[in-house]
């Protein structure tokens, strides 16, 4: 059997009964104990049957032979843990302890100080990881890596102009310069206005972390006035007939944060712990 890899003829050997695939997953299985992991030849293999004679015979060799003049006639790739980020494959990590340590030091600056809290730390985005065969040179390390999911890019967005905000304070909030604003929204050279939308530049990174944390805050539940009238007293009399009290309330509050920035905060839940009491005032009218 007459030995290829691509049009290459390594050798022959004095068997017929072994298959381009068998050579091919014995060549793998010695390159992964080299390296360390499950590789995948990039050249084909090929096997060929054929008789020898003449000055061909001397090229008849045996597998142990062979096999080291295969290992270096190869390249190849190797199998590797891989980051996707909304389906499309980011970053190449060399085992899946270290694409769990990626994704652990990208959430690590939002994990909440207070070992109490019961916040959800997750991603923006799908983060899977897929096994893969890539060139041993594309694998990265844990922290090129981190520094490749949290590299930006500018992305447009919008943002509705509040209550003392001004062009500067905008631009600056958004690390554009004022040429920058006034390019994108020309209107703004003159004033923004409260409740305007203007477009923005906002420097995005290709993995965003979100956390959800809830806290629970007991609050005041102020009292009501009620005022109540008689006719038989005069007009500046006025008079407490019931004493009022504020009561209590316990409320869930839910709040959300992207990359450490609060997005949302909304009340999820109230209970009343103690109602309050009206206070009552009693007024003349004559």
């Amino acid at each position: 059997t007459e030995v290829f890899v691509g049009e290459e003829s390594m050798g022959i050997l004095s068997t017929t009964s072994i298959s381009a695939e068998e050579i091919k997953t014995n060549l793998e299985a010695q390159l992964a104990t080299t390296v360390g992991t499950n590789v995948q030849v990039n050249e084909e293999i090929r096997a060929e049957k054929l008789h020898v004679s003449g000055d061909r015979k001397k090229d008849i060799c045996t597998m142990e032979y062979l096999m080291p003049k295969l290992r270096n006639a190869v390249t190849y790739k190797v199998e590797a843990s891989v980051i996707f980020v909304d389906g499309g494959a980011v970053a190449p990590l060399a085992t899946a302890e270290e694409a769990q340590q990626v994704q652990d030091k990208l959430k690590e600056p939002y994990l909440p100080q207070d070992e109490n809290s019961n916040a959800e730390i997750s991603f923006v985005e799908n983060v899977t990881v897929e096994n893969q065969f890539v060139d041993s040179a594309e694998i990265l390390s844990v922290d090129d890596a981190v520094a490749k999911l949290t590299s930006t890019t500018p992305v447009t967005t919008t943002y509705t102009v509040k209550t003392g905000d001004r062009a500067g304070s905008i631009a600056a909030e958004f690390d554009m310069t004022l040429e920058e604003l006034y390019e994108m929204n020309p209107s703004a050279k003159d004033a923004v206005v409260i409740e305007e939308t203007l477009n923005v530049t906002e420097q995005k990174p290709m993995v965003s972390v979100k956390s959800v944390e809830t806290q629970v805050l007991t609050s005041v539940e102020p009292k009501q006035y009620e005022t109540q009238y008689d006719d038989t007293k005069p007009a500046s009399y006025q008079r407490v007939i019931q004493q009022g009290k504020d009561g209590q309330k316990k409320s869930t509050i839910q709040i959300t944060r992207v990359n450490g920035f609060v997005t949302e905060e909304k009340e999820v839940s109230k209970e009343v712990i103690q109602e309050p009491v009206n206070e009552i005032i009693l007024k003349g009218t004559q």
